[in-house]
């Protein structure tokens, strides 16, 4: 029989987001059909750390709580110790694509709400891009968010760039052909706590690379992997998910309310269809990334850039 593909679903402390997001995603169908009876579904919570305080514990065991009341329907992984965000992603994709052998794999963090056909799209977009290797990463959250339903019903076909890694589909086989770049990175950050990784390094190394040392997250680092290995990273046009997290260790309320993610607007309907990315398209893309992430862009030939 063949395996289900993997629908995971990443938290540390912030269990008021977690709930919501939690119960956003086990409460999907997939035309009608359960997201439970389609995917496997995992939740991955990070240890908590040695400076944990009390609030931070209390909110740590309440996701505890609420994820083992669903622990007939789904796999719980809970780390002894607190890894970090960069090293617990690394523990999941590995956990996920080399320990049980996921073919592809949805990653949800816990503070993008994500509306009812979300998981449908996603589930589409998966089906028709999963072997294409132009395409690195894939979500169902856009910039589009931030235009009027009217004009998302309008290029419900359309594919843009894909923003924040927040929601996202990943191929096994590309994580493989990214990953020799990633674990650079993580030889920087492995055994420190994540926020003391050593930032002026990674960026000195990234510029070593011709790549615009615009920061040193986890994020950012697979966003450039993405590029190096000639993927783009695409997201529907319509926007199937509702960014919430005011407070975190990227954001908090000020920038969240002047990036003006409170005017987000959510797609009614998901997807009935999944489009070609066209050469055409997929050229426009890699151009729009590679202008984000290289120096040159001029000088960038994906399929001769040897990245080790």
């Amino acid at each position: 029989m063949k395996k289900k593909d993997a629908v995971a679903i990443v938290t540390y402390s912030r269990d008021r987001y977690f709930e919501l997001v939690f119960s956003s995603i086990v409460n999907q169908r997939i035309n009608g059909t359960c997201i439970f009876d389609l995917y496997d579904v995992y939740v991955f919570q990070d240890g908590l750390s040695g400076n944990a305080d009390s609030d931070t514990s209390r909110a740590h065991s309440a996701i505890a709580k609420l994820v083992t009341e669903k622990k007939d329907s789904l796999d719980y992984i809970a780390q002894p110790r607190n890894l970090g965000i960069a090293m617990h992603f690394d523990f999941i994709e590995r956990f996920l694509f080399e320990e049980r052998g996921h073919d592809y794999a949805f990653f949800f963090e816990d503070d993008l709400l994500i509306a009812p056909g979300h998981m449908q799209t996603l589930d589409l977009l998966r089906k028709k891009f999963r072997h294409d290797q132009r395409v690195g990463m894939l979500a169902a959250n856009s910039t589009g968010a931030f235009q009027p339903i009217s004009v998302q019903m309008e290029n419900r076909t359309r594919y843009v760039s894909m923003d924040h890694n927040w929601a996202f589909g990943l191929s096994r086989e590309f994580w493989r052909r990214r990953q020799p770049f990633v674990d650079l990175y993580l030889n920087f950050v492995r055994n420190i706590q994540y926020k003391d990784r050593p930032t002026k390094e990674i960026i000195e190394w990234l510029e070593g690379y011709g790549l615009h040392g615009r920061a040193s997250s986890q994020d950012y680092i697979k966003q450039c992997a993405t590029l190096l290995v000639g993927g783009v990273r695409i997201a529907t046009f319509p926007n199937y998910g509702l960014y919430i997290g005011r407070q975190g260790v990227h954001c908090t309320p000020e920038l969240f309310s002047k990036m003006g993610f409170s005017t987000s607007q959510v797609c009614p309907d998901p997807l009935e269809e999944a489009a070609e990315l066209t050469d055409e398209t997929y050229s426009k893309m890699l151009n729009e990334q590679s202008k984000i992430y290289l120096k040159d862009p001029s000088r960038f030939k994906s399929k001769n850039l040897a990245i080790v």
